[in-house]
């Protein structure tokens, strides 16, 4: 009985491990994996470099907005600018 409850623990304790080295340092592969078809998601839906078209400040500022949000799409977030 104590043999089969120590063999329990040593798995949920190996299972634990593998699910704290998983979540905190992901697999590169599959994470760029992820992120490729993500980036692929958000192009087909149209979103893309802006146009610096504008005839007022305001839509200046808009399109600048706009501009600094694609890089940060396209970016690592360590990277990210700020708005």
């Amino acid at each position: 009985m104590t043999t089969k409850i120590l063999t329990i623990w040593k798995y949920l304790i190996i299972a634990l491990v593998a699910f704290l080295l998983g979540t905190f340092f992901p697999n590169p592969v599959a994470k760029k994996k992820t992120e490729n078809a993500i980036i692929a998601w958000a192009k087909s839906l149209g979103f893309g470099p802006p146009r610096f078209e504008y005839n007022n400040n305001e839509e200046f500022i808009i399109s600048l907005k706009k501009c600094i949000a694609y890089l940060n799409f396209e970016i690592p977030s360590n990277k990210h600018i700020n708005t």
